[in-house]
């Protein structure tokens, strides 16, 4: 069976774009955008840690794969590694908080921007690496 692609889960966040203004569902879409951008994000980054820099993520993964890429050393990693630690925080205010205090269709745009960065940083470090 073929790995499942974590990428598809940016397709799907933007194939949502045109509702998030609806006046019923927009916010339920922005919220769904955000999560599946920062799972991509996240997905994509730990199966690098665990296959190009040959380091488990192990329990607590959200945490341990910043960590592992904040302490990297490597101001690339470090880099991706903030840029994923902003994600998840956004991320957690959209799957857990009843009240969005930032725009959240403005939240939905930076996040699948950001999510697209951190697999095209990961995908040249792939290849340099």
């Amino acid at each position: 069976m073929k790995q499942f692609d974590w990428s598809c889960f940016i397709k799907y966040a933007e194939h949502n774009r045109p509702i998030f203004n609806n006046p019923d569902i927009g916010e339920a879409s922005c919220r769904s955008a955000i999560s599946r951008a920062y799972y991509a994000a996240f997905h994509n980054a730990k199966l690098f840690t665990e296959k190009v820099l040959k380091k488990p993520v192990g329990s607590s993964p959200h945490q341990a794969l910043q960590k592992i890429l904040l302490e990297s050393g490597d101001k690339q990693y470090i880099k991706i590694g903030n840029q994923l630690r902003s994600l998840h925080r956004i991320r957690i205010i959209a799957d857990y908080k009843s009240r969005f205090y930032n725009n959240p269709q403005a939240s939905a745009a930076k996040s699948i921007t950001w999510a697209k960065k951190i697999i095209e940083e990961l995908k040249t470090l792939k290849q340099t690496t």
